[in-house]
């Protein structure tokens, strides 16, 4: 499985975090690097050139479903939605442009996903991110994470009633970053393996439980 995102040195978010959570629930991981950042104490973030996000893609063979999380630019996604155009695999977006501390990663725009090849892709939005990615249509459903307090959401190609993925509310200390990232992860694992949006997106809920109720290591 390929996950396509931004690094973060610390492995608390971004391909990091996707690769853990995909070796964890048995699949093999394959990772392409849209974006360096540091999220110490001076924030930044630096775009990968699409010609090398392009080199990274060229180089994978076989790929059963994609996750991609951060993309800096539209010319990066240009060349990310080429790739997947071709290999018809189910894909999951976790649209985040800001992370959790306030650094932004993306200059997109909600409209600009729509160059992505819309029956193959779940979109997964936060709450906050919901509003502004409400309006898009064509995609093969829409998993809003924290939909209501303990409850996610699966929109179904379109649909404008929800089915409601019910679980208790769960603390997140400081150090449990990069749940939107794992969530998104094990989603797309689910959906490699053959499992319906509903069914997968249920998996990678508990994915996340078990994440949250680990001690995070030093």
């Amino acid at each position: 499985m390929l996950a396509i995102g931004g690094l973060d040195p610390s492995g608390r978010a971004g391909l990091l975090a996707d690769v853990e959570t995909i070796r964890s629930l048995g699949a093999h991981a394959c990772a392409v690097a849209t974006c360096l950042t540091a999220q110490g104490k001076t924030p930044r973030s630096t775009p990968v050139a699409p010609e090398l996000i392009a080199a990274q893609l060229a180089a994978l063979s076989a790929i059963d479903a994609v996750k991609i999380g951060a993309v800096p630019n539209r010319a990066a996604l240009a060349v990310i939605a080429r790739y997947v155009a071709k290999r018809g695999v189910p894909v999951v977006v976790d649209p985040v442009r800001v992370t959790s501390k306030g650094l932004r990663l993306s200059t997109l725009r909600p409209g600009d996903y729509a160059r992505l090849p819309q029956k193959s892709v779940v979109l997964t939005p936060n709450r906050d991110e919901w509003p502004a990615l409400q309006p898009l249509r064509g995609f093969g459903a829409i998993v809003v994470k924290s939909f209501e307090p303990g409850v996610d959401a699966v929109f179904l190609d379109g649909s404008a009633e929800p089915k409601l993925l019910k679980g208790g509310v769960l603390v997140r200390s400081p150090s449990h970053r990069g749940t939107g990232c794992r969530f998104a992860s094990a989603l797309a694992v689910g959906l490699a393996k053959g499992h319906t949006v509903t069914h997968a997106a249920q998996a990678a809920k508990r994915s996340v439980r078990k994440f949250l109720r680990a001690p995070i290591l030093p």
